[in-house]
């Protein structure tokens, strides 16, 4: 182990435990409105150049954002920062 990291590894391993054992985060109203409307906008832009915008978008969409509160440690996914994020 190294020092002088930042976080250590011991740290991470048990924090990453800790977030996937306990934070099971709920969508909240404001952030399901968010993901639908940029799932709509998607859906509207895509042409024959684009890759297809499906339904399996839609839950990668809502499994990236969940994944961001749960980092956080939080019990509720938000259009901002998860939603936002899970965007970027």
């Amino acid at each position: 182990p190294h020092s002088d990291d930042v976080l250590q590894h011991e740290f991470l391993r048990k924090y990453l435990h800790f977030a996937k054992t306990r934070m099971k985060p709920v969508l909240t109203e404001e952030a399901r409105e968010c993901i639908a409307g940029r799932y709509a906008e998607m859906r509207s832009r895509q042409d024959e150049r684009t890759l297809p915008v499906t339904a399996r978008s839609l839950e990668t969409i809502i499994r990236l954002a969940s994944a961001h509160a749960k980092a956080r440690l939080s019990m509720v996914v938000e259009a901002e920062p998860d939603v936002a994020a899970a965007m970027d």
